[in-house]
C-alpha cells in the first residue's frame, strides 16, 4: 500500500466516523431564564439527521414527567422569558403555549385536559429570543364557555370525597426550532400567578358551591349526649340552604358521633337543595327522588315563596336560630375598604357607576346580582335596597349558585371593578378565597359582637322553618325547639355561627 492510498483510506475512515458523530442525538442545548432563574426544559426531536421521531404531544409529555404539576416556576403577567441558543441560533423558530390542568382523585388516577394552542410573538436581541408572559383573557377563546366548563369544573363530582382532590392550572410552552432539515422541540412548564388557580375554580365537594371539606373546628368538643330525634328521622326531614350545611353537619356530629370522614362519605351536604328548592319542597311536601321534607334551615322566604305558600294554603312557622352578616365583597386589590348603605343602594340603582365616585380608581363598576328567589337575592331586595329598584342585571353577570358568584368576582379580568354579595359565614367558612375581601358597611365589620348587638347594618338571620300544621310531638318540631335552647345555641356556635341570643 503506497502512501497516497493509505492517506486516502484514512480520509474515508475519518469521514465515516465524522458522519457517524453527526448522526448521534446531540441536539443543541439552550438556556431558558426568567428573572435570572433558569427554567428546566425537555428536548423532544421531531426529525434529526434523517430520522423521524414518533413522540408524545407537548402536554402529554409534561404530564408524564410531572403528573401532579408540582414545583412549577411561578411568574407574573408581563415578566420576560429569554431563550439563548448559545451562538447556535436556528434557521426557524416558533413559540407557542397552551393552558392545561391536572385533576387527581387518587395516587394512580391522573386526568389532563387541553385547550387550544396560542402562537407567541417574540423579539431577537443580542442573538437571544425573548417574549412577554401575557395575561389570561377568556375573550381569546373560541367557544370558551364550553371549554371552560370542560376544563375547570369537577368531573364526576358526586363521586368525590377525597382530601387529595386538586385542580391546578398551568401553561406548557413549546419552542420548535429547526436547523435545515433537523428539527427539535423544547418544552417547559410554568405557572402564571394570575391564571385561574385551584382556589378560583369550583372544586367538587358535598355541594357544588362549597370548596372546603366540612371539618370540625380545632376547638370542637362533644356537648350533647342524648339526641332529640333518631338518625333516620334526621336524614328524612332536613333540607336547607347551602350556607346552613354546617348546622346539619354539626347535628350529625353531636347526635350520632359522625366523623368528618363519615359526613363526607354520606354526602350530608346533599340534604340541602338550596334555599328556593328547600322552600318548595317544604310547601309542596315533596323532595324529588326522596321523601317530603319537614324542617328547613334557610334565609327568609322571598315574596314569591310567601305567595306560593299562601296560594296552597300553607302557613309557614319561621323561627330564627342563628345570626350572620349579609356582606359585600370585591377583589382584594380594590382600594375601597368600606361603603355606606346609601352608596351600596346607589351602585345597585345605577346612580353610581364608577369606583372613582367612591374614592377608588377610575374603573366602571361591575355590579353582580343573584338569581331571583335565591336567599341572597331576597335579602338584597328587602333588607339592603328597601324597595329601591335594582338595575337590570347584565346577562353574564347574573350568577347562579353562591360559589359561582364568588368565582366570577375573583376571576373577572377587571377584578378590581367587581362587587357582589353573599353571607359572611359562607365566604369565610364554606367558600374561602384569598383573592376576595369583605367590605365594611358604614365602617363596621360583620364580626360576632356587631352581629349580636346588630350594629352591623345588614345583620341577617338563619331560620328553622316548618309548616304551621306540623304536629306538636313531631321530629321536626322537637328539633326546632331544641335549637333555640341554650344547648342548641351552643351547638350553633360549635358549628361556627353566631348565636341568636346571649
Amino acid at each position: 500500500m503506497n502512501k497516497k492510498t493509505f492517506l486516502f483510506l484514512m480520509f474515508i475512515i475519518c469521514f465515516i466516523n465524522l458522519s457517524g458523530c453527526n448522526k448521534t442525538e446531540n441536539y443543541p442545548e439552550i438556556t431558558i431564564t426568567i428573572n435570572n432563574t433558569k427554567i428546566i426544559y425537555y428536548k423532544l426531536p421531531n426529525k434529526w439527521n434523517g430520522n423521524i421521531y414518533d413522540k408524545l404531544s407537548a402536554y402529554q409529555h409534561v404530564f408524564t414527567e410531572n403528573p401532579t404539576m408540582e414545583n412549577l416556576v411561578e411568574v407574573n403577567t408581563n415578566d420576560i422569558i429569554t431563550i439563548d441558543f448559545m451562538e447556535n441560533n436556528p434557521d426557524k423558530i416558533k413559540i407557542e403555549y397552551e393552558f392545561i390542568t391536572v385533576s387527581y382523585f387518587n395516587d394512580n388516577d391522573n386526568i389532563s385536559s387541553e385547550v387550544e394552542t396560542f402562537e407567541i410573538m417574540y423579539e431577537i436581541n443580542d442573538n437571544k429570543y425573548s417574549f412577554i408572559i401575557d395575561k389570561f383573557d377568556e375573550n381569546n377563546y373560541n367557544n370558551w364557555d364550553s371549554k371552560y366548563y370542560e376544563l375547570f369544573t369537577p368531573m364526576n363530582s358526586y363521586m368525590i370525597n377525597s382530601d387529595k382532590l386538586c385542580y391546578i392550572a398551568g401553561r406548557v410552552y413549546k419552542i420548535t426550532a429547526s436547523w435545515g432539515e433537523n428539527e427539535c422541540e423544547y418544552i417547559f412548564l410554568i405557572k402564571n400567578k394570575e391564571d385561574i388557580d385551584k382556589d378560583d375554580i369550583i372544586p367538587a365537594d358535598m355541594s357544588p358551591n362549597v370548596n372546603v371539606m366540612l371539618k370540625r373546628p380545632d376547638n370542637w368538643q362533644k356537648i350533647i349526649e342524648n339526641p332529640v330525634i333518631s338518625e333516620n328521622d334526621m336524614l328524612r326531614i332536613i333540607d336547607g340552604s347551602t350556607a346552613t350545611i354546617p348546622i346539619t353537619a354539626e347535628l350529625f356530629r353531636q347526635f350520632y358521633d359522625y366523623t368528618d370522614a363519615k359526613l363526607n362519605e354520606e354526602y350530608i351536604g346533599y340534604t340541602h337543595s338550596t334555599t328556593h328548592y328547600a322552600y318548595i319542597n317544604l310547601i309542596e311536601r315533596r323532595y324529588g327522588r326522596s321523601d317530603p321534607k319537614y324542617l328547613i334551615f334557610v334565609t327568609p322566604p322571598s315574596t314569591g315563596e310567601v305567595y306560593f305558600a299562601e296560594y296552597l294554603g300553607v302557613e309557614l312557622d319561621i323561627t330564627p336560630i342563628a345570626k350572620d352578616g349579609f356582606v359585600f365583597i370585591t377583589h382584594k386589590e380594590n382600594p375601597i375598604e368600606s361603603l355606606t348603605v346609601e352608596q351600596i343602594q346607589a351602585i345597585y340603582t345605577g346612580e353610581i357607576t364608577n369606583w372613582k365616585e367612591l374614592g377608588g380608581e377610575d374603573i366602571e363598576i361591575q355590579a353582580y346580582q343573584r338569581e331571583p328567589n335565591s336567599g341572597s337575592q331576597t335579602v338584597m331586595e328587602e333588607m339592603v335596597m328597601q324597595g329601591k329598584q335594582l338595575i337590570k342585571p347584565i346577562d353574564t353577570q347574573v350568577i347562579g349558585g353562591m360559589g359561582w358568584l364568588v368565582d366570577a368576582i375573583a376571576e373577572y379580568k377587571n377584578g378590581k371593578a367587581s362587587i357582589g354579595y353573599t353571607y359572611y359565614y359562607y365566604i369565610n367558612n364554606l367558600y374561602k378565597n384569598e383573592n376576595i375581601k369583605v367590605l365594611k358597611i358604614d365602617g363596621i365589620a360583620p364580626d360576632n359582637e356587631n352581629l349580636i348587638n346588630e350594629t352591623y347594618p345588614f345583620t341577617a338571620n338563619y331560620f328553622a322553618v316548618m309548616r304551621g300544621d306540623e304536629p306538636v310531638d313531631s321530629p321536626a318540631r322537637k328539633l326546632r325547639d331544641f335549637l333555640i335552647t341554650e344547648q342548641g345555641q351552643q351547638l350553633i356556635e360549635m358549628a361556627g355561627y353566631c348565636r341568636i341570643f346571649n
